[in-house]
């Protein structure tokens, strides 16, 4: 599946190095590997949105159209991430989706509650991960 993501802006939040390698080969086989940043943990990335929404000119920040952001992250969890981004008018519009390693993460439902568009199970193969990528299309489309 070809996808026209040249325009694309994704925040790609991950601590798990094969999940990283996973995820920018899926990115590298889609299309969007030079429309990706990646930030380590939930205070990296809460920190990154801070200033990029004060900046307003940043290349990502509240200009991403889509966050991914794993749920359990060093410093702040995912879910803290998410209740930042949908608690700030400049960055609520901007669909998270939320990974985590399990379909039964206790979390799961408060995640949805505050506003994650999506809740997906971390895939464990590249083959998988670039399907997932390729199935959140409707998020630039």
């Amino acid at each position: 599946m070809a996808l026209a993501l040249s325009n694309i802006e994704i925040i790609f939040v991950e601590d798990g190095p094969r999940d990283i390698e996973l995820a920018f080969e899926a990115f590298t086989n889609v299309g969007v590997q030079n429309n990706v940043i990646h930030l380590k943990d939930g205070k990296e990335a809460i920190d990154f949105l801070t200033k990029a929404e004060k900046l307003k000119g940043a290349k990502f920040g509240n200009k991403a159209n889509l966050i991914i952001v794993d749920l359990h992250l060093p410093n702040l969890q995912g879910v803290e991430v998410l209740k930042a981004v949908k608690n700030n008018p400049d960055t609520k519009h901007i669909p998270v989706v939320i990974l985590a390693g399990s379909k039964k993460d206790p979390l799961k439902f408060t995640c949805l509650e505050l506003g994650a568009d999506q809740f997906l199970i971390k895939p464990i193969t590249a083959e998988a991960f670039k399907k997932t990528i390729e199935s959140l299309e409707h998020y630039w489309n």
